[in-house]
């Protein structure tokens, strides 16, 4: 009783002085500077300068922000919210970054980013999606997807916050499934734990089991966890084991942590093993991505990024401040810091005479030989990052959307969904860069000339069913269906009341849909492909694109230009139809092979135009000599004549 009375007492205090002038207050734990009457910066949250590292000695806290005792009967997992936050961090700041505002209405972020796409081959769906209102995305309100149910599918590679802590974003239909799996807050574990035990892989498997509450504290090196919240009754008490009396045990094992005492001590805190040079390891979590040739299993046959291999981190480049906002790496980044670009790192620039880049080492190319054309329509990452174009493009795989690094992660290559690489396309700047891609396929309804698509609950309960495809398909080619099964299909769902409109099937960049019991094919913006940036791997300039002369990007038959790209497709007129690269670069196919040959014919210009040369100062050499015997007669003759004189 007194512990809890010296908290409400230091909170009461804490708001007394926040209104009056700049105060430090001190309790036992933390120290809190009130720098204005407005903005209270904590001890955690600004540096003194120092470039120490602070030993992390915390108290652990749940998210009722009561203190952890390993010894209680009931002991509920550490909340990473009430751990960092109450003494050290601003958590509202930090849940503001880029990595937890997914949901936020203020975003507008014109650079497209990876999606999170919703794939099921057995109803046909390969649907991108994204909070970041993404053109060429949808929202997953647009089909009915909840928090939860986004969390269920997407969640073990989500970090926590925003959508999943929202009380307004909250459907009232998961109610009772979210209080007994709780709320997934910011883990700043996930990337700062520098401890080796932390477990990335069982964090996935909690958050997919539903233990939202217990995913951070459970994958820890503190603790020991056991559960399934997703098994529990919707009136599951952790408290409270009489509501779990109808579950078998066998195999629904309810929440349950055990704290390792060793961890704790005398004053009941713990150390954390924190780093703020966050370990490339914990990046490539969320960030692996794979391409699925051959050899795509075979670890050492694999390149490694050229400025990993040279000692860099990835927060080297990709820094943040307290609020979190990555810097990205792009000349439109939206923290307004160019430093940390291609150019900001490689290209010579000067500030009053200083010279204001090449950290960290950075070599400056020369570039010798290259038309300055080529860095004004092209960047950086055509030439150094991804794959080289092959003759077709090849598939890849990602951590978010192919669950790598999961306990029984399906290996097979050719997994759902088909994500192509590396395809040039012209980005927001009219610039070529190196892209992945892939094509929606969704059913839909059209009103007023506006395709949306039909909600994944009525998609899966309905069409499924409707279409009867094989449940155990999960990787390979893409279902095929006739033409006639769609009329069929777009026939029956004529029928239902829940599709408002006309009902549609988009796929391939098309939208078709039944006129006259025919199949009439319309083209539509929300079924064109969807790509987004790569910028890695990175390679050296002795494996750059160019790197054998201008052939590697202009003799006839180049990948660059006539690569084949799939339109991915399970409509059976639809299926084997083909794009060339060079729709994509907004280029002519035509014009580049006639460019093309301007280049198989260069070596004989080249010759042609040394000799006219050769020929050319002959001539001029003949005239010369000949001027020179002239002047010398003429210098005779007039050396004779003064003679004779």
């Amino acid at each position: 009783m007194f512990k809890y009375t010296l908290i409400v007492l230091s909170f009461v205090a804490t708001l007394y002085f926040a209104q009056n002038d700049s105060t430090v207050i001190g309790t036992e734990d933390s120290v809190t500077v009130s720098v204005t009457p407005e903005i209270i910066i904590k001890v955690g949250d600004k540096s003194d300068g120092s470039r120490i590292h602070p030993v992390h000695l915390l108290k652990l806290y749940d998210d009722n922000r009561i203190t952890i005792d390993p010894n209680d009967q009931f002991i509920m997992p550490f909340s990473t919210k009430q751990t960092c936050a109450t003494e050290c961090h601003d958590y509202s700041i930090i849940s503001d970054g880029f990595h937890f505002n997914f949901d936020h209405s203020d975003i507008e972020n014109k650079r497209p980013s990876e999606p999170w796409i919703y794939t099921d081959p057995t109803t046909l769906s390969m649907i991108p999606i994204s909070y970041r209102k993404n053109e060429g995305t949808f929202l997953p309100s647009e089909i009915a997807l909840s928090p939860m149910k986004f969390l269920d599918r997407f969640g073990p590679y989500y970090t926590g916050g925003d959508i999943s802590e929202m009380d307004s974003l909250q459907n009232p239909r998961n109610y009772f499934r979210w209080s007994v799996s709780g709320k997934l807050e910011v883990n700043c574990l996930i990337c700062h734990d520098a401890d080796l035990n932390y477990d990335k892989a069982e964090y996935a498997g909690n958050v997919r089991k539903q233990n939202y509450k217990w995913a951070a504290s459970g994958s820890s090196s503190l603790t020991e966890f056991k559960g399934n919240a997703s098994k529990m009754p919707d009136n599951y008490d952790p408290y409270n084991m009489t509501t779990i009396q109808s579950i078998d045990q066998r195999s629904s094992v309810p929440p349950n942590i055990k704290y390792d005492k060793s961890k704790f001590n005398s004053s009941n805190k713990v150390y954390f093993n924190i780093t703020k040079n966050v370990p490339n390891e914990r990046c490539y979590y969320c960030h692996s991505s794979i391409v699925t040739d051959d050899d795509f299993a075979e670890p050492w046959k694999r390149e490694e990024d050229v400025h990993l291999k040279a000692g860099l981190n990835c927060v080297d480049c990709h820094k943040n401040g307290l609020d979190h906002n990555i810097t990205r790496g792009t000349m439109s980044d939206e923290n307004g810091d160019s430093q940390f670009t291609c150019e900001g790192c490689h290209i010579q620039q000067f500030e009053n005479g200083r010279p204001t880049n090449g950290s960290l080492g950075a070599p400056i190319p020369i570039h010798a030989g290259i038309p300055p054309v080529h860095f004004e329509r092209m960047t950086c990452t055509v030439c150094h990052s991804g794959n080289w174009p092959n003759d077709e493009a090849n598939f890849v795989k990602s951590s978010r959307n192919h669950f790598l690094g999961m306990h029984g992660t399906n290996k097979a290559p050719n997994v759902f969904p088909h994500i192509q690489t590396t395809i040039l396309t012209e980005n927001e700047e009219l610039k070529l860069e190196p892209r992945n891609l892939v094509w929606p396929s969704f059913w839909g309804s059209i009103n007023n000339g506006e395709v949306t698509p039909l909600s994944i609950e009525f998609i899966e309960d309905t069409i499924r069913p409707l279409l009867s495809l094989d449940s155990l398909f999960n990787f390979g080619d893409w279902p095929i269906i006739s033409d006639s099964l769609l009329v069929e299909m777009l026939d029956t769902l004529q029928n239902f009341e829940s599709v408002k409109g006309k009902p549609v099937f988009v796929t391939a960049g098309k939208m078709v849909h039944l006129r006259d019991s025919s199949l009439l094919e319309e083209e539509t913006k929300k079924g064109n492909a969807y790509s987004w940036p790569i910028a890695h791997t990175v390679r050296p300039a002795s494996q750059a694109l160019g790197v054998n002369g201008c052939e590697d990007c202009h003799s006839v038959n180049s990948p660059f230009f006539n690569s084949e790209i799939v339109i991915v497709s399970s409509l059976e007129s639809f299926s084997n139809d083909k794009l060339a690269m060079s729709d994509f670069e907004n280029r002519s196919q035509f014009y580049q092979s006639l460019f093309s040959l301007t280049f198989f014919f260069r070596p004989w210009l080249k010759v042609l135009i040394i000799l006219s040369a050769l020929v050319v100062l002959l001539i001029i050499a003949g005239y010369v000599f000949r001027a020179f015997k002239e002047i010398s007669v003429i210098g005779v003759s007039n050396n004779t004549k003064e003679g004779n004189d």
